[in-house]
Order: structure tokens, then sequence, then C-alpha cells
């Protein structure tokens, strides 16, 4: 187990943003990649309802771009639908889910993570 508020790196493969870094096309390369990898991203801390992410109706959009030091910090907004089951087997019931959480690329040690708290 792990103490309370130690916080985790999630890593991610996304290889052509940290080429694109600093480039015009980096916005677009990088939510191309996260869409391709969106059942490693965190859309569970922003469920409501006790569902699960329906990743087909996953959108991704840039909130900001910051530059600490040799790292940068994209705060990524997503949307989605939470899915939930009804007292019928087939039949689920949606509603909408949304959040943001930070994307850090470190390009010295070619790393891209995502930092969640373990809590």
């Amino acid at each position: 187990m792990r103490p309370n508020g130690y916080l985790e790196r999630d890593c991610l493969k996304l290889p052509k943003s940290l080429e694109t870094l600093g480039q015009a096309d980096f916005s677009e390369t990088l939510l191309d990649e996260l869409h391709q990898q969106s059942s490693d991203l965190p859309l569970q801390d922003f469920l409501a309802e006790g569902g699960w992410p329906d990743e087909d109706s996953l959108k991704l959009s840039i909130e900001s771009i910051e530059h600490r030091g040799r790292l940068t910090v994209v705060t990524v907004r997503c949307e989605f639908d939470e899915c939930m089951q009804t007292g019928c087997a087939d039949v689920h019931r949606s509603e909408s889910a949304f959040g943001t959480f930070d994307v850090t690329l470190d390009p010295d040690n070619e790393q891209a993570y995502i930092v969640s708290d373990s809590n």
C-alpha cells in the first residue's frame, strides 16, 4: 500500500508528440496520440455515477501549454459519455462526463506521463 499523498506517474507512449514539441503541428499530434491511447487516460477519475467511459464518444482538446524549465505541461480537457447499466441487461443509459488532466512531456528523458494522486 502506498502512503497517502503519494504521486504516481502513469507513463504514456507519445513518441511523435515528443518529436514535434515546439512545432506548429504539436497540438494536433498530441491529441491524435492521446486518442490512440484513450484506455490509458485517467477517464475513470471523472465518472460520477459508477459507470464506465464510452471511449467512442471521447473528445479531447488542449486548454493550456505551460513550459516549466525543460518540461512541458499540457492541460487536456476531456468530454465523453459515462455509460451505466439499467435493470435490463441489454439497455444502458449514459450521462455526460468531463474533466481535465495534465500530460507532462520530458524531452530530455524521452518520457511523457500523467501524474495522479494515489488517494
